[in-house]
């Protein structure tokens, strides 16, 4: 798959445009959130910085839409149950 150029050439962003990338991969409106794997392989495929899995992480992990996501999907506790003796 070709970069943003057509290329096949990664670009090693500044600091300053990490957020931006992320927000315009991650933040997608109308579309669910893409977890970290899903983000990171979206990204590692046109951008490179150091520490770029850290960020995505963090990134995910303070993304409130995930969270709600993350929730939802998981199984409701059931009652308590006296056990017997």
């Amino acid at each position: 798959m070709g970069c943003l150029d057509g290329t096949n050439h990664m670009f090693m962003l500044e600091r300053k445009l990490h957020t931006k990338v992320m927000q315009e991969v991650h933040d997608v409106p109308k579309a669910k959130c893409h977890g970290e794997r899903t983000t990171q392989t979206i990204l590692s495929k046109s951008f490179y910085w150091p520490k770029m899995k850290k960020y995505i992480e963090y990134y995910v992990h303070i993304c409130v839409k995930c969270q709600n996501t993350k929730l939802m999907n998981k199984n409701k506790y059931g009652l308590y149950k006296a056990l017997p003796f």
